[in-house]
C-alpha cells in the first residue's frame, strides 16, 4: 500500500483539523477526568454509565434533526448557523461545568450529581449533533478535507489525555487509609470502629483548571469554524458540485480553482488540468464519479460496519472500562481512559497515508478490532476478580487492548468517511445517525445491566 500525501491547502487543513477538534473535545474532557469526578461525586464508579447514557440520551436533537431534514430540504439553509450554535452552546457549558461539577441533588435519600448530568446533556446533545451537522457540512470539500476533518475529532481526544496525564492523578501507587470512628456514647476503647477508603491523590491542577483549558479550545474551533465561512480562499476547496453552486450566488468568484476529487486517488483531478487544458464538462465528472463510487449495497455494508465499531466507541467502552481495569488499580484505569484517546488521532493519521480502498479490508479491520473489543468486555464480566488481577501483565492487557479497539475503530471509520465523502449529503447523513442511533441503544442497554440487573460488579479497591 504505498505512502500518499496529497496537496492541500495548508491554512485550510487546519481550520477543517480545529473545526473538528470542538466537535467532541468536552465529552472527551468529561470521560478522562472520570477518575477524579468519581472521588467526589456519590454516584462513585457508576458514574461512567450514567454519563454514557445521558449522553446517548441527548441523541433526541440529531434524530429530530435527521427527521426534519428527511422531510424538507429547508434545513438544509440552517446546517451552518445550527453548527454554529451548537459549538457556541458547547463554549458556555465548558465553563459552567468547571464552575458547578460538584453541586448534587438529594433523589428519595440518594445523591446524584445534577449539575454534572445536565452539563452533559447539553454538551453531548452539541457533540452528537455534529455528526449529523458536519459529515454533511465536510461534504462540500474535497476528500482529503474529511480527513483533516476526522484527524480533528481524533484531536479532541488527544487534547484532553495529554491534559490529564499532565494533571498527574496516576502518580503513585494505590493505596487506603485506615478511618477511625467512634461511637458519642460509648468508650473509645471498646467501641471504636475503623475502616479502609482509598487515598485520594493530589493532582497538578484541578478540574477546575482543566475545563476553563477545554473552554478556551472550543472558542478557538468556533473561530475557525466562522473563518470557513467566510475566507475566500476555502471555497477553492470545495466540489465542482458545491462550487458550481456557489458560482450562481456569487458571479464575482470566476477566478476561483475549482477541484474534484474521488474515492480512487488515481482518478482525482483538478477541473484546471485536462489533456488539453480546458475544464471538463460536468458530464464528464459525473461519469468518473459514478465509476468509483461503491455501489448501493456496498454503501450500506460498510454504514452497518461503521454503527458496530460506533457501539463499542461509544457505549461499550466509555461504560466498562472501568469494570475491566479497575480491579488492576486505579493507575490502570487512568492510563487506559487517556491513552485511548491518544491513539485516535495516529489512527486518522494513518488513514491519511495508508488508506482503504477496498471493502473486504475494512470487514477484516472491522473483526480484529472486534475482537480486541470483546477481550475488554469479557474481563469487565469478571470483575471484581478477573484473571491476572495481581499482576503486571493483566493490568497493561487491558490497557493494550482498548488502546487497540479504539485505535482500529478511529482508523476504519476515517477510511470509510473518505470512502463515502462523495456519496452526497443523504449518505453522509445516514453515516453519522446510524452511528448515533445503534451507540443509543447499546448505552440504555449496558445502563439497565449495570445499575439493575447487576451483572456487572463494582471493584472496591480497600474491600476486595
Amino acid at each position: 500500500m504505498a505512502l500518499n500525501i496529497p496537496k492541500v491547502n495548508i491554512l485550510v487543513y487546519l481550520l477543517v483539523c480545529l473545526f473538528g477538534i470542538g466537535t467532541w473535545l468536552p465529552i472527551n474532557g468529561l470521560f478522562v477526568e472520570l477518575p477524579l469526578f468519581v472521588a467526589e461525586l456519590p454516584e462513585q464508579w457508576a458514574l461512567a454509565s450514567y454519563v454514557t447514557v445521558t449522553i446517548q440520551l441527548a441523541n433526541i436533537f440529531p434524530f429530530t434533526y435527521t427527521i426534519a431534514r428527511t422531510c424538507t430540504d429547508r434545513t438544509k439553509s440552517a446546517e451552518t448557523p445550527l453548527i454554529f450554535i451548537t459549538i457556541s452552546i458547547a463554549c458556555l457549558c465548558s465553563m459552567f461545568v468547571a464552575m458547578f461539577w460538584k453541586y448534587t441533588v438529594s433523589i428519595g435519600g440518594t445523591s446524584y450529581s445534577a449539575a454534572l448530568l445536565l452539563l452533559t446533556f447539553f454538551l453531548a446533545a452539541s457533540a452528537t449533533s455534529s455528526n449529523v451537522l458536519c459529515f454533511p457540512y465536510m461534504g462540500r470539500f474535497r476528500s482529503e478535507y474529511m480527513t483533516a476533518f476526522c484527524i480533528g475529532q481524533a484531536l479532541s481526544g488527544l487534547i484532553p489525555s495529554i491534559l490529564v496525564l499532565l494533571q498527574g492523578y496516576s502518580s503513585g501507587k494505590d493505596s487506603c487509609h485506615t478511618n477511625n470512628s467512634t461511637d458519642n456514647n460509648s468508650t473509645i476503647l471498646f467501641n471504636q470502629t475503623s475502616t479502609q477508603k482509598p487515598e485520594n491523590r493530589q493532582s497538578l491542577f484541578s478540574v477546575e483548571v482543566f475545563f476553563s483549558i477545554i473552554c478556551l479550545l472550543m472558542i478557538l474551533a468556533d473561530i475557525a469554524f466562522l473563518l470557513l465561512n467566510v475566507l475566500k480562499r476555502v471555497r477553492t476547496e470545495y466540489t465542482y458540485n458545491t462550487v458550481d453552486v456557489l458560482e450562481c450566488e456569487n458571479d464575482d468568484d470566476d477566478g476561483m480553482a475549482t477541484h474534484i476529487t474521488n474515492h480512487d486517488e488515481s482518478a482525482s483531478f483538478s477541473l484546471e488540468r485536462t489533456n488539453n487544458g480546458e475544464k471538463p464538462s460536468e458530464e464528464e465528472e459525473l461519469n468518473i464519479i459514478q465509476s468509483t463510487s461503491p455501489n448501493k449495497y456496498t454503501t450500506l455494508f460498510l454504514l452497518f460496519q461503521t454503527s458496530l465499531m460506533a457501539v463499542f466507541a461509544y457505549a461499550v467502552s466509555p461504560s466498562l472500562l472501568p469494570y475491566a481495569s479497575l480491579p488492576y488499580g486505579a493507575s490502570i484505569f487512568h492510563l487506559a481512559a487517556a491513552l485511548c484517546q491518544a491513539t485516535n488521532p495516529i489512527a486518522c493519521f494513518m488513514a491519511l497515508w495508508f488508506p482503504i480502498r477496498k471493502t473486504r479490508y475494512v470487514t477484516m479491520v472491522t473483526v480484529i478490532a472486534t475482537i480486541f473489543s470483546g477481550y475488554v468486555i469479557y474481563v469487565a464480566t469478571l470483575s471484581p476478580s478477573p484473571f491476572l488481577q495481581h499482576t503486571t501483565v493483566g493490568g497493561v492487557l487491558v490497557i493494550i487492548f482498548s488502546l487497540l479497539g479504539a485505535g482500529l475503530f478511529s482508523y476504519m471509520r476515517t477510511c470509510v468517511a473518505t470512502i463515502l465523502s462523495g456519496q452526497g449529503p443523504k449518505v453522509l447523513l445516514a453515516f453519522g445517525f446510524l452511528q448515533q442511533l445503534l451507540a443509543l441503544i447499546s448505552a440504555l442497554t449496558l445502563f439497565a445491566l449495570i445499575n439493575y440487573a447487576k451483572v456487572f460488579v463494582e471493584y472496591k479497591q480497600c474491600e476486595n
